[in-house]
């Protein structure tokens, strides 16, 4: 049987195995349907943007609230004592913390933290300057318990837990 030879298409590449739509990175939308939605799956090439279920994703990845979302598990990552919190290292993971740890200096609401002590003892989670819970002090955690710190805007935090 014969290799199957995909038409010439501008812009699409088919070459062993892979697919390339869009390859000279040209400013054209792609848009996958399905049985229920126009733009199930859509490509805002030029605002560099993914919608699920949006014709017109309003973010990096912009997902239709009426549909659902599904994680198995969040990632945790080990934060050692001492350490700064930062978003792109440890917003909206669990941390195993090995000791005290302190919140970025700023944050956007809704950024969020959640800090699991697997400690002897407590741990203090600093305050970097701003407020917790609308005081000026910093927060414990008391061993084998948890704290969920959210950014609420102005860089101060509410912690639940």
């Amino acid at each position: 049987m014969p290799n199957y030879q995909p038409p010439s298409i501008p812009g699409l590449t088919v070459s062993s195995g892979n697919v390339r739509i869009n390859d000279n990175s040209l400013d054209r939308d792609f848009t996958v349907e399905s049985d229920g939605f126009s733009s199930m799956f859509h490509i805002d090439a030029g605002n560099n943007r993914v919608g699920i279920g949006v014709s017109g994703p309003s973010a990096t990845l912009d997902v239709n609230p009426s549909g659902t979302f599904r994680s198995t598990r969040l990632l945790t990552v080990s934060v050692g004592s001492g350490q700064t919190l930062s978003e792109v290292n440890h917003a909206g993971r669990y941390l195993i913390c090995a000791g005290n740890v302190t919140l970025p200096s700023t944050s956007s609401a809704g950024e969020h933290y959640a800090i699991l002590n697997t400690t002897g003892g407590d741990i203090t989670i600093g305050r970097n300057g701003n407020n917790i819970n609308g005081a000026g002090s910093d927060f414990t955690v008391a061993t084998f318990k948890g704290a969920t710190c959210i950014g609420i805007g102005s860089n101060n935090w509410i912690v639940l837990g």
